[in-house]
């Protein structure tokens, strides 16, 4: 989906009722708003809440639902973002035969941003049905076609508990940089332009430790990686989840949760996995981070078909292939 604008900076902005519209709640919650078709709009500010119009609208059949998640880009700049829709409480859930516009509330967690109309930040992903896919069958499809890699390239086999409820991701703290946390300052990041701002300038890197840990303060974000490298298989997709939440706790393992089909494959099937990337975001109290410490899960979900396009397709700085926590696009 591409943002449309104008940009509306809210105060109390909730998801409509089931009678309301999201421009009727917009009516009560815009404080102003701002346009986005300039050379160098506004950006938005750190920590403050933003609602925005996108693009597309949709027109649902009966039968097909829909779901919403930020893209790599947006989770990797702590964008914390959620969909909303016309009489639907639900955020980032879109249901059945669901017609009419689609509104983007977002929150910048580390930068200010810069956004301009045509700026992608979410993608849909449309359902007919229940997709997902029991473990026993996820273990077959790992005998068959590999959806799971070491950093070498060798294939892990699932002697080890490497299926949960999905494919379990593991903290990788084991190179001399284990990740980044943002740097707080006030220049605005270009969100649509690609290697356009220092990384020097907006992140700090988190160095190895010598106990195998990291220890990351109250409300810290860190980009870290996983020592599982996933592979996802041409007819099937993928969605990173928090893994066990009675041992997360109240953290968030990551902001962009999509995976799709050819991710650390390739349309040659020459690769053999790619890093996926967490987008940690500490609650309440510090966390200690153990290596190989399970953080995230991959929900693996079936396809009606092959899609035309697979993951990295004409995509020079996408992340196919990456090894270790890559940061977004827009740093270098």
């Amino acid at each position: 989906t591409r943002l449309l604008g104008p940009i509306h900076r809210v105060n109390g902005f909730h998801a409509p009722e089931r009678n309301e519209t999201v421009e009727q709640v917009l009516k009560n919650s815009s404080i102003y708003k701002f346009n986005i078709n300039e050379d160098r709009p506004h950006p938005v500010e750190r920590g403050i809440s933003y609602v925005v119009e996108l693009n597309e609208t949709l027109s649902l059949p009966s039968d097909i639902s829909a779901e919403v998640d930020t893209k790599s880009t947006g989770g990797r700049n702590f964008l914390r973002c959620r969909v909303v829709t016309d009489n639907n409480p639900r955020h980032n859930i879109i249901p059945n035969g669901y017609e009419g516009k689609l509104f983007l509330e977002f929150t910048s967690l580390a930068f200010l941003e810069r956004f301009r109309a045509g700026d992608r930040i979410m993608q849909i992903r449309f359902y007919n049905g229940d997709a997902s896919i029991p473990d026993e069958e996820l273990r077959k499809i790992h005998r068959m076609h590999t959806i799971a890699y070491d950093k070498e390239g060798n294939a892990i086999t699932s002697e080890r508990d490497l299926i949960n409820n999905g494919l379990v991701l593991r903290a990788d703290l084991s190179e001399e940089v284990v990740g980044y946390t943002p740097l707080h300052n006030d220049y605005p990041v270009e969100y649509g332009k690609k290697n356009s701002n220092l990384t020097k300038d907006y992140w700090v890197t988190i160095p190895k430790r010598s106990d195998g840990t990291v220890v990351l303060s109250p409300h810290t974000m860190a980009i870290l990686g996983t020592l599982e490298c996933p592979s996802i298989p041409f007819r099937y997709s993928a969605k990173m989840k928090q893994y066990e939440p009675s041992i997360t706790g109240d953290d968030k393992s990551n902001e962009a949760g999509f995976f799709d089909t050819a991710f650390g494959l390739g349309r040659d099937k020459i690769l053999r996995g790619s890093t996926a990337v967490l987008e940690y975001i500490v609650s309440l109290k510090p966390k200690t981070i153990r290596h190989k410490e399970a953080i995230a899960v991959l929900e693996f979900e079936n396809l009606i078909d092959i899609p035309d396009v697979l993951y990295g397709d004409g995509e020079v700085n996408s992340y196919q292939g990456q090894r270790g926590p890559k940061l977004p696009n827009q740093f270098y």
